[in-house]
């Protein structure tokens, strides 16, 4: 299975953190969920594929993201640019700027329920 060190768990959300080469990522994480799947299965538990999220930070200028055309499941995997983790809006850059977005538009959603009844 996978290291301790690799997986933060917080109620029922878990998240894995894997490192690995440009080369060697996808290997690397179709690799780790084809074990986590089957720890599944033999605890007799169900994986919800559709809810996988991938995505690669790198702060290279010209990174560019990884294609991962292989399946896992019935869902295909595709890399997003950005990903909540226990409320914080992670971006692949690492930055706030997409989390303030996020909390702003809240926030003023919230301010025009006081002022427009």
């Amino acid at each position: 299975m996978c290291q301790p060190e690799d997986m933060v768990m917080f109620a029922d959300d878990k998240s894995l953190v894997l490192s690995a080469d440009s080369d060697s990522i996808e290997d690397r994480v179709f690799g780790t969920l084809n074990k986590l799947d089957l720890w599944f299965t033999e605890s007799e538990l169900l994986m919800n594929s559709g809810k996988i999220q991938i995505v690669e930070f790198n702060f290279s200028v010209n990174f560019k993201r990884t294609v991962y055309n292989k399946r896992n499941g019935k869902a295909t995997l595709e890399s997003s640019e950005t990903v909540c983790l226990l409320g914080v809006h992670l971006d692949d850059r690492l930055n706030w700027k997409y989390h303030i977005d996020v909390l702003c538009g809240h926030d003023m959603h919230m301010l025009s329920n006081f002022w427009y009844p």
